[in-house]
């Protein structure tokens, strides 16, 4: 007699013990799809303590399977873990306890490398979350997925602007610009929050024509910033390092592409 576990059994008082027991006689543990499903949406956010520890232990040992006998690998299946509904809502509320008890657990997925649940929606990591994503960030404890970080802080910082958890994060990656693999996008985005953030990203473009192209062979989307730092009129010189720090004339270039641009200091 298999024994499967359904929705209401996984929330059932006596969940982990069955967990427990299938497990030390080494037999699989058969989940229902919609019981993947309800984990899926949401629902590892929501389940007790000791059922959510007792099926995340389960299921990185592998005794966890589908209806159709297959062993759940623990990566591909947290790939698919999606935020809570009710977590937008929560964000609203100053002390809540069952937004402090998602957070405790969204760390603990976070230290493990998942980071799915928050890259589908960086805009309800909650401000305490998208702070710890940064130290650990600062701490160089990421390993792998350094731009999912990023990725979910810039993301989040569109909808909630934090200018010390902006700078921060800029901190950590306008240093690494010359790198071909660094998202330019991201420095961006995190440097508009800031004006002397901002300062120093256009400052280091504009530097010099020779700076400017150099940087532009490395980061194919540097163009479009280019074009739009020109037109809104943020840029503040063009010039040599050791040479005066003078305003860009707002109509240096006949044609506005960032090919005749480089032409123009």
């Amino acid at each position: 007699m298999n024994y499967w576990v359904t929705p209401i059994r996984l929330q059932a008082e006596d969940f982990p013990g069955q967990v427990l027991l299938f497990t030390n006689l080494k037999v699989p543990i058969k989940f229902r799809n919609e019981t993947l499903e309800f984990i899926s949406r949401g629902g590892w956010a929501e389940l007790p303590t000791d059922h959510y520890n007792a099926f995340v232990k389960a299921l990185e040992e592998g005794w966890v399977q589908g209806e159709r006998g297959w062993h759940l690998n623990t990566d591909s299946f947290t790939r698919k873990w999606s935020t809570p509904s009710w977590v937008s809502e929560e964000l609203a509320k100053a002390d809540s306890i069952k937004m402090s008890s998602y957070i405790a657990r969204s760390k603990l997925l976070l230290t493990k490398g998942v980071v799915r649940p928050f890259v589908n929606r960086p805009s309800d990591i909650p401000p305490a979350l998208l702070l710890f994503m940064v130290e650990r960030l600062e701490q160089s404890k990421v390993q792998g997925n350094g731009d999912d970080y990023y990725r979910m802080i810039s993301g989040n910082l569109e909808s909630r602007p934090d200018r010390e958890v902006a700078h921060r994060a800029f901190n950590l990656l306008f240093p690494q610009i010359n790198s071909r693999y660094v998202q330019v996008d991201i420095i961006q985005d995190l440097s508009k929050i800031n004006p002397e953030d901002r300062k120093s990203f256009m400052s280091y473009l504009f530097e010099s024509p020779n700076r400017l192209k150099e940087l532009m062979n490395t980061h194919w989307g540097l163009g479009e910033i280019v074009l739009d730092a020109v037109k809104s009129g943020e840029v503040w010189y063009v010039g040599d390092a050791n040479e005066k720090q003078k305003p860009v004339p707002e109509a240096t270039c006949d044609q506005e592409s960032a090919t005749t641009l480089l032409g123009c200091a």
